[in-house]
This record gives C-alpha cells, structure tokens and sequence, in this order.
C-alpha cells in the first residue's frame, strides 16, 4: 500500500513536473508569439519607410529627368539662337563690307574728279591770255 502510495505521489509529481513544462512552454510559445508579432510590426514600419523612400525617390527621378529636359531644350534655343545671331553677324558683316567697298569707290571718284579739276583748272590757266 505505501508502494503505491509512494507511486502514485511519484505519478502525481511527474504529472505536475509535465504540466508545469506544458505551462512553462505554452508560456515561451506566447513570448515567442507576442516577440514574433512584435518583429513582424518592426519590419512592417520599416517596409512602409522603404516605400515612403522609394516614392519619394522616384519623384525625384521624375524631377530630375524634368530638369534634365528643361535643360536639353534651354541648349537648344541656345543654339538656335546662335545660329540667328551668327546669320545676323554675317549679313551685318556683308553689309559692312558693301558699304566699306562703296565708301572706297566713293573716294577713287571723289580723288578722280579732284585730279580731273585740277588738270582743267591747269589746262584753263595755260588757255588764258597771258
């Protein structure tokens, strides 16, 4: 009787040892769970900050390749507008030029008809009486 006794305090130990490792792992389990739900939250904030980053990189980007247009089209009215000027430049050069080889021709007449004058001016005073 007191074997049985002493067995079944045994039985009744190992039952409270058993339950008291089920309670103990049941309560790991919820830690685990409780720390798991915990990390899962971590990693969702920083998913959200990764797409709040990526958005706004790519508006960035978006900007960027604004800009780089807005540039690429500044060089070119640039450009034509040196064009222009460079027309502008050589018609005013070609201009000038006419004009210079018009002043010049101007001269010669203006040095011819001096000489002329004065060959007839000369030619006169030989003719007059003396």
């Amino acid at each position: 009787l007191e074997v049985k006794k002493a067995e079944e305090a045994s039985l009744k130990q190992a039952v409270d040892d058993a339950q008291s490792a089920i309670d103990g792992l049941e309560a790991e389990e919820s830690n685990g769970s409780a720390s798991l739900r915990h990390q899962l939250d971590a990693i969702g904030v920083d998913m959200r900050r990764v797409e709040t980053e990526m958005e706004r990189a790519s508006e960035a980007r978006v900007k960027m390749l604004q800009e780089v247009e807005a540039l690429q089209k500044a060089e070119e009215d640039m450009a034509h507008t040196f064009e222009e000027l460079t027309s502008i430049v050589d018609e005013s050069t070609a201009r000038l030029q006419t004009l210079t080889e018009y002043q010049r021709r101007r001269c010669e007449l203006s040095l011819r008809r001096k000489a002329l004058l004065q060959d007839a001016l000369a030619d006169a005073a030989l003719l007059e009486p003396a």
